[in-house]
């Protein structure tokens, strides 16, 4: 039974454990301790877990998972041994550990795997820019890189403001210094696929020679307001007539769109279907 003194810890079961768990943990990492009423190491690590997250005041919360009575939930996620323990984040297994682990051990694990405050921070500004306060949001990834220079979702989020504003060249430069991760994969493909249709977004619309060039020009206009489907029809013409074209523009500026859109998106599965045809036939 968990602590219910606590607004930290919570009892999670077999009905709720999407909801209370794996849906919670978009907003806040959920420690979960796999337990036993019978077993004599999760008598130890249970309470330890239990003072840890209350120190932390909301930095991660702790979800208690009886196996004795969540069969089923304990079966699905392969618990052979107990305690075991899972850190979920974002919907995803982050890591875990078996056994009952002694405190050094359990704040070395906790301290490796949890958001430091400048992620916080930087998410903080990421939910800021996604509202449309980007001034606010500017601010929030200005002082996470204040004390966090190397700060991935920061850089990324700056950057896109950076985009956003025409500065080519900053955003260019925030990207060097990223270090790739997880968590930020697709917000930097999608920046860095915003800067290499931002560098060919210009150019006319002529006839003739010019053809081409003014078409793609266009598309990489179009991708940039959101006009996918458009963008990828030319570009996806662009490749049946000239694979050499901008060393293969047509291609490139489809995999560009296809990093801008919801990784769910169905125009990625129709486009990048209708690109291995052409590819392939």
């Amino acid at each position: 039974m968990s602590n219910l003194a606590s607004p930290y810890v919570f009892d999670a079961t077999d009905q709720d454990f999407t909801h209370s768990v794996i849906e919670r943990s978009h907003e806040v990492p959920v420690l979960v301790d796999f337990w036993a009423p019978w077993c004599a190491p999760c008598k130890t690590l249970g309470p330890l877990l239990e003072k840890i997250v209350d120190e932390g005041q909301g930095r991660f919360l702790l979800a208690k998972v009886n196996v004795d009575e969540n069969q089923q939930l304990a079966q699905a996620l392969q618990i052979r041994s107990i305690p075991a323990v899972k850190l979920i984040m974002d919907g995803k297994l982050k890591d875990e550990f078996m056994g009952a682990y002694p405190e050094p051990m359990v704040r070395e694990f906790l301290d490796a795997n949890l958001p430091t405050p400048q992620d916080l921070e930087a998410q903080e500004g990421v939910g800021l820019l996604k509202a449309g306060d980007t001034g606010t949001a500017r601010k929030k990834f200005e002082e996470t890189l204040a004390t966090d220079p190397k700060n991935a979702k920061a850089l990324v989020g700056l950057g896109l403001i950076k985009i956003e504003e025409g500065d080519l060249e900053g955003t260019k430069k925030l990207i060097e210094q990223v270090v790739e991760q997880d968590d930020i994969r697709h917000e930097l493909a999608a920046l860095q696929a915003k800067v290499y249709l931002t560098e060919h977004a210009s150019g006319g619309n002529g006839a003739g020679s010019n053809e081409l060039e003014g078409k793609f020009a266009q598309a990489c206009r179009d991708a940039i307001q959101g006009r996918y489907e458009p963008s990828l029809e030319v570009f996806l013409e662009i490749v049946k007539r000239d694979r050499k074209f901008k060393e293969d523009g047509g291609r490139k500026g489809m995999v560009a769109v296809f990093a801008m859109l919801p990784p769910d998106s169905s125009l990625i599965k129709d486009y990048r279907g209708k690109l291995s045809l052409l590819l392939f036939s």
